[in-house]
């Protein structure tokens, strides 16, 4: 497994894992997008294409997450 697919995994992991925190509302939506590191706005956008598209549209999420990765 490359360094870049390894990273797409966790930012998958990381999306899902907020996702359901926030489903449970464990979470607001703009604590969501904290963690992720990126704006509420955009949160829900990947909330909007996820519920559509299902898990294989969090590989399509722009680079804006990788900020926060450690």
């Amino acid at each position: 497994m490359n360094q870049t697919h390894l990273l797409q995994e966790i930012r998958i992991m990381r999306f899902t894992e907020t996702y359901e925190r926030w489903k449970r509302r464990d979470l607001t939506q703009e604590e969501a997008g904290d963690i992720l590191g990126v704006n509420v706005r955009t949160f829900r956008r990947y909330i909007h294409r996820y519920e559509e598209k299902g898990l294989g549209v969090c590989r399509t999420f722009p680079k804006d997450m990788r900020r926060y990765e450690a």
